[in-house]
């Protein structure tokens, strides 16, 4: 299968590195390791910071890693060792590393040394969050192998909503929703959230809400594409529907001269391409990620009708005349 970016973040530091696996745990160890000075036998890594990974089983199959996912680089006293022989890992931070399009991560430290306590304690973690951001981008663009404007914005599109929580319902080894290139510039990518999980609805009659973003390009062509990537939402719940839908303009976004296709293909992998990343995330933030969830909440915390215990569904039924009745049916 090849190598693959892993994002791991420091559980005592909250510091976050890149660093290429293959397919053996081991191997992520070493990698690890090299990354952060120390030796392969201290690294104790995690999937939710409870469970420490161990054994010889492969990344792929036996843990069910993928491209841009984070993993948990344990100290020793976050969470019990599986064996005897489990060492605990540094507590120290490691140096900031730089995501493999040149933005470094951890960019803005400098800046923030000077600030107000209160200030500076939200700015750095406004930066963080950017920060992960960014790094997860870096390791699906690694995988996703863009090839055009849109692609590439798409790509960096569904880096933001893992960050905010949402899972491909159907990955593929890149990280990216399956199918999601449908068409030449058209993309769709199908996501659930881990908030709204389905072990969450594993007692009731509903299925958990699934949010389906379309993305197409649309306005000016250019050499790299059209002008604007277009982005609709819509939330699907046991009935309920709400659509939404946002512009990005790649001209506002991406560097000039790759929009202008004075670049070769090799652009599309670079994280560097993205001219404006604060604005890009930001945007897509406020404009996509914001909305779905304000969709899920509306759509799961709202009780229903079909998910009340039959006792109480009669005690309800029973104040409504024979015509509320037969409209109840009618629709439940």
């Amino acid at each position: 299968r090849g190598e693959m970016k892993i994002r791991v973040k420091s559980v005592a530091t909250g510091q976050v590195t890149i660093v290429d696996a293959d397919g053996a745990l081991a191997d992520l160890h070493s990698a690890i390791g090299a990354a952060l000075g120390i030796s392969a036998s201290d690294v104790r890594v995690s999937l939710n910071k409870k469970a420490v990974l161990e054994g010889e089983g492969s990344l792929y199959g036996d843990f069910g890693l993928r491209a841009g996912e984070t993993l948990w680089l344990m100290d020793a006293g976050d969470a019990p060792a599986a064996s005897a022989s489990a060492a605990a890992a540094p507590t120290g931070p490691s140096a900031p590393r730089p995501s493999s399009g040149g933005i470094p991560i951890g960019q803005g430290a400098a800046q923030l040394a000077s600030a107000p306590p209160a200030a500076s304690a939200a700015a750095s973690e406004r930066e963080r969050a950017l920060d992960e951001t960014l790094a997860c981008a870096a390791a699906v663009l690694e995988s996703a192998k863009a090839s055009n404007a849109l692609e590439y914005l798409t790509v960096l599109l569904h880096a933001v909503m893992v960050e905010a929580g949402f899972a491909a319902q159907r990955p593929e080894p890149s990280g990216m929703p399956a199918a999601w290139r449908q068409a030449p510039g058209f993309y769709a990518l199908d996501y659930t959230h881990t908030r709204y999980s389905a072990a969450a609805y594993a007692d009731t009659a509903s299925s958990p809400p699934v949010a389906q973003l379309k993305a197409f390009g649309m306005g000016e062509q250019g050499a790299a594409g059209p002008s604007l990537l277009v982005v609709q939402a819509v939330v699907t719940h046991a009935g309920d529907s709400a659509l939404f839908s946002c512009q990005l303009r790649t001209h506002e976004l991406l560097d000039a001269s790759a929009i202008a296709g004075e670049l070769g293909p090799e652009v599309w992998a670079a994280l560097s391409t993205l001219a404006a990343p604060a604005r890009f995330v930001h945007q897509v933030r406020v404009h996509v990620v914001a909305q779905l969830l304000g969709q899920l909440r509306a759509s799961c915390e709202r009780p229903r009708l079909v998910e009340l215990c039959g006792e109480l569904r009669a005690a309800m039924l029973r104040h409504l005349d024979a015509r509320s009745l037969a409209r109840v049916g009618a629709v439940c």
